[in-house]
């Protein structure tokens, strides 16, 4: 009997979402519609659109978030940001940088209707600990750096010997060299 009960009273929670539109039409004479809709995706609505967010994310500048979601077995929030590390050493093995610094790290324990979610926050560094860009990035980098000493050179504040020593390994980047 209380089993019955406890299906019973859970079962409204676990019911599938509904989207229910509802359009009212006005009379032949008169030119205007009205269209009512009602959205009701119930909890398994709720819960498959957090897991929809878990994934990694490039933010820029050698920028990454990775957000781990857990599910009702798994809500230790400390063990999904561990496994978010894992992820971050793999990608920067991946695109080859020396190492990464973890910038952020936001946890959110389970709750009722919620799994748990970890939010980690990486940027991938080089040997030298700075910032590590792919190729594009790098490419674009060097542009803007050029684009301002040319202006420098422009201003006189910049000899053309001094521009063309700090330009010439922008160039290199910028032409694949």
């Amino acid at each position: 009997m209380k089993h019955t009960l406890s299906v019973l009273f859970f079962l409204p929670l676990l019911a599938f979402g509904q989207e229910q539109t509802t359009k009212v039409e006005a009379p032949t004479n008169v030119s205007t519609s009205v269209e009512f809709n009602s959205n009701n995706s119930g909890v398994i609505g709720v819960l498959n659109g957090q897991r929809d967010k878990q994934g990694t994310y490039y933010q820029g500048n050698g920028e990454y978030v990775i957000v781990q979601v857990g599910n009702t077995f798994r809500t230790n929030v400390d063990k999904m940001e561990r496994d978010a590390l894992v992820i971050a050493e793999e990608i920067a093995q991946l695109k080859g940088a020396s190492s990464y610094r973890k910038t952020s790290a936001e946890k959110t324990k389970a709750s009722v209707g919620k799994f748990a979610q970890v939010k980690v926050g990486i940027q991938l560094i080089d040997a030298l600990g700075i910032a590590f860009l792919d190729k594009e990035e790098q490419k674009e980098s060097a542009k803007k750096k050029l684009i301002e000493l040319n202006e420098f050179k422009n201003l006189g504040i910049l000899s053309q010997e001094e521009f063309d020593k700090a330009a010439e390994p922008l160039k290199k980047i910028i032409l694949d060299l």
